[in-house]
């Protein structure tokens, strides 16, 4: 009984793992203008003049390079992976209950999928830079471009963060619910991964022996 309780806790956090990386993949919130009048995803973003982003959120464009800022580009490239082959790591758990011969297979791609979103996490918070609104010198007076709507940028920028932005300061900006989203799919693998290794794969291993 225990061991079907703890096979059947395995398949959830891996499914929730696809879950949340998948969601956090395809929705924009990853940083968040103050006011919450414009935000940046990985694939989408959200520019509103009235604040309050809804559903449905647009696309930057047709193809990657679509996407603003190389940083954006290599974590939508790197998170694309990770969502694909959690989605299917998903889909095969469910089976592996039945064919063993599976288990080690999922195993290692929810290794796989936990180093994946770690990295487009890690890549976002380098790229936070190219967040950054220019900043122009007007009579002394610093005018600080903190919102899409400014004449000068495009509608899909993502300088929507003060001039001051890096990866140790988000001005006049803050990381969003996706972004979160993206960390705990993460931490889930590494739950998923925990009790593979521990329960899982040593159960997999005696079956083999006998």
């Amino acid at each position: 009984m225990a061991e079907s309780l703890v096979r059947v806790f395995w398949v959830v956090t891996i499914t929730i793992t696809a879950i949340l990386s998948l969601t956090a993949f395809m929705s924009p919130n990853w940083i968040v203008a103050d006011g919450g009048n414009a935000t940046c995803g990985l694939i989408k973003f959200c520019n509103t003049e009235e604040g309050g982003c809804a559903f449905p959120y647009d696309n930057y464009g047709e193809y990657a390079q679509d996407i603003p800022g190389l940083y954006l580009q290599i974590a939508a490239g790197i998170a694309s992976f990770g969502c694909g082959i959690a989605v299917l790591t998903a889909l095969t758990a469910a089976f592996a209950a039945c064919f063993r011969t599976l288990v080690p297979l999922v195993f290692y791609a929810t290794w796989v999928v936990m180093f994946l979103m770690l990295s487009a996490v890690v890549v976002v918070v380098l790229g936070f830079g190219e967040t950054a609104a220019p900043a122009e010198e007007t009579n002394s007076t610093l005018i600080v471009n903190t919102t899409l709507f400014e004449p000068n940028l495009p509608p899909n920028s993502c300088q929507i963060c003060g001039p001051g932005t890096s990866p140790m300061n988000l001005e006049n900006c803050t990381i969003g619910l996706s972004f979160i989203l993206a960390i705990g799919s993460a931490v889930m693998s590494m739950v998923a991964c925990g009790v593979g290794k521990v329960y899982i794969m040593p159960r997999v291993h005696d079956l083999e022996v006998s």
